[in-house]
């Protein structure tokens, strides 16, 4: 067998081999996921102690634990709270992405426990790039464009990106709110450039994040410009639905 040159390079798991080979490792018990370490965070608003169910889950697996009320009051004792002031959190991302996620908030609705859902963040790169192809959308149709807008938003949502980022404004858009977060550009070069990276292989994670980002300024333009917002969150429900075929799952906006 000849081997070519490109096959002797190292691979990524010949790369992480390497760093592992010089790693210094836990000790077994050094390394257990203890009830003590899941994260628990007060909500004075709520009136509550929030566990997210993502940490729930990690500690759960990784004590084999398939009884949800048995870790529960593992990590209740552990952390010195009572049963009845935990609620839980889970990031949107997740249950749009995750089918399993999905369930395991449904088995908790269905016991009888809170859960708030945490939206996805602004400063995430989905949420950025989706909102300033919306922007242009709203400034399009102001200046009497609209189709002009909405060829830019169908680009956004296929991940056309030689058309979407193509325009100016996207670009300026983009970059100015990133700076807003103190973004230098070099970052902001690489933030858009993973971004797009991880979009060509059209992640559950990449479409997850635009689905919770059109559904969040889906909500913000109602609360903002009421019925006026009705041609515009109709046209991001398309998109929502689009999307959600991506991932076989039915989708709508808040």
């Amino acid at each position: 067998m000849v081997f070519a040159e490109r096959d002797m390079q190292l691979s990524n798991l010949d790369e992480a081999t390497a760093i592992l080979e010089n790693a210094s490792y836990l000790t077994d018990a050094e390394s257990r996921y203890h009830p003590a370490m899941v994260p628990i965070r007060e909500n004075s608003r709520l009136g509550c102690n929030l566990i997210r169910v993502e940490d729930f889950v990690d500690y759960s697996l990784s004590n084999g634990i398939t009884e949800g009320g048995y870790a529960l009051a593992q990590i209740c004792e552990a952390s010195g709270i009572d049963q009845s002031t935990v609620a839980f959190s889970v990031d949107e991302v997740s249950i749009l992405e995750d089918v399993e996620m999905d369930d395991t908030v449904r088995g908790l609705l269905d016991a009888g426990a809170q859960v708030y859902a945490a939206p996805i963040n602004e400063n995430d790169m989905a949420y950025v790039m989706t909102e300033s192809v919306v922007d242009a959308m709203l400034v399009s149709a102001e200046q009497g464009m609209e189709e002009y807008g909405d060829a830019l938003f169908e680009a956004f949502i296929s991940d056309d990106f030689d058309t979407y980022l193509n325009e100016e404004f996207i670009l300026e858009s983009i970059q100015g709110k990133l700076q807003s977060v103190k973004s230098g550009a070099q970052n902001y070069m690489n933030k858009l450039q993973d971004t797009i990276s991880q979009a060509a292989g059209k992640s559950k994670n990449w479409i997850a994040r635009k689905i919770s980002s059109l559904r969040s300024l889906a909500a913000k333009a109602k609360n903002k410009l009421g019925s006026n917002a009705n041609a515009l969150v109709a046209k991001i429900n398309q998109g929502i639905n689009y999307l959600g075929s991506q991932l076989k799952r039915p989708f709508t906006s808040k």
